[in-house]
């Protein structure tokens, strides 16, 4: 059995930009073998509330999450720090960089991201980069 098609979402600019496109997008995309999953920033716990909030369902929607704070947490050569609106910072060439090393590892195909910023890091790594500019 071939392995599923797996796809990364972005959550802000992305999924929060134009939910009603991805709640069909992702429907027709499960009726296949896809695995759809959401990769962003924050902290996995704000995540999940956040697609709660726009009722997106795990299992439904998409099938995992993974945030580039948690990832960059069990770094161990990384430092991170708070501000005072409690916001989690890095340094940017571990912030920018890290989505690519977290779909390397996860395997994944398709990376949907509204952030040029992020694109350098996708190069040469055989993951196809798209930018959502939202034009849909």
């Amino acid at each position: 059995m071939a392995e599923p098609i797996k796809v990364g979402v972005d959550l802000h600019g992305v999924i929060d930009a134009n939910t009603s496109l991805f709640r069909y997008l992702s429907f027709i995309l499960k009726q296949g073998d896809v695995k759809i999953y959401v990769i962003s920033g924050p902290p996995t716990e704000n995540v999940k509330k956040e697609l709660e909030a726009l009722n997106l369902v795990e299992g439904t929607h998409y099938d995992e999450i993974y945030t580039i704070v948690d990832f960059l947490q069990t770094q161990p050569d990384i430092e991170m720090w708070k501000d005072e609106k409690d916001t989690w910072w890095t340094d940017d060439e571990n912030w920018w960089g890290s989505k690519a090393k977290i779909c390397k590892i996860l395997g994944i195909d398709v990376m949907i991201d509204n952030t040029d910023k992020y694109m350098s890091y996708f190069e040469g790594s055989g993951i196809k980069f798209i930018l959502y500019t939202g034009i849909i």
